[in-house]
């Protein structure tokens, strides 16, 4: 029987999506997610020809990503809230989003490359912490918002579900703090 107790996984409260917010000059958690997915599909293409018989051969062709986001709405200041996002959709806006594994480390830190000031919460919604630390993989890429939703069950906190489309390459990247 294989030796399990060393296999790594990543919580899901570990692995976040980001948002660039230009006017916040930074990346921000979008609003109070709860939950995301991101899909990466690879479509295929026929190579078949005359002399491959039945069988049809295929090889890969282009891709595409897509990805949603469940959350609570919120308005609040310092994080990607609910009416801006509805208002990036309505304005045709593309956002460029980032899904990281969350690393605790501090906000204002030096390990963050790509912003000082990033807003991103631990699982409490309480302290700063920074994803953007030496030798974390991350992907990026630009997409549009194809879909927002608002739900308010009597008795229940608002939530919000969120559905978007790669428009760009997802790019594989690794942080270095290398100078």
């Amino acid at each position: 029987m294989p030796d399990n107790s060393n296999i790594e996984t990543i919580n899901g409260t570990d692995l976040l999506l980001l948002i660039e917010n230009a006017t916040a000059d930074g990346w921000q958690a979008i609003a109070h997610a709860t939950a995301h997915s991101l899909e990466i599909t690879r479509n295929t293409r026929s190579i078949s020809s005359k002399t491959t018989g039945e069988v049809d051969i295929v090889d890969y062709g282009k891709y595409s990503w897509s990805g949603s986001v469940d959350g609570l709405v919120s308005f609040t200041a310092g994080i990607e809230n609910y009416n801006e996002l509805v208002a990036r959709q309505l304005s045709r806006q593309k956002i460029k989003v980032v899904s990281i594994a969350n690393s605790p480390l501090p906000a204002n830190s030096a390990n963050n490359p790509l912003d000082a000031d990033i807003d991103t919460y631990d699982p409490d919604g309480l302290i700063a912490v920074n994803p953007f630390i030496d030798g974390s993989t991350y992907h990026e890429g630009t997409a549009v918002i194809t879909s927002i939703s608002r739900t308010a069950t009597d008795g229940e906190t608002v939530t919000f579900s969120m559905s978007f489309q790669g428009a760009s390459a997802l790019e594989p990247k690794t942080v270095s703090l290398a100078v």
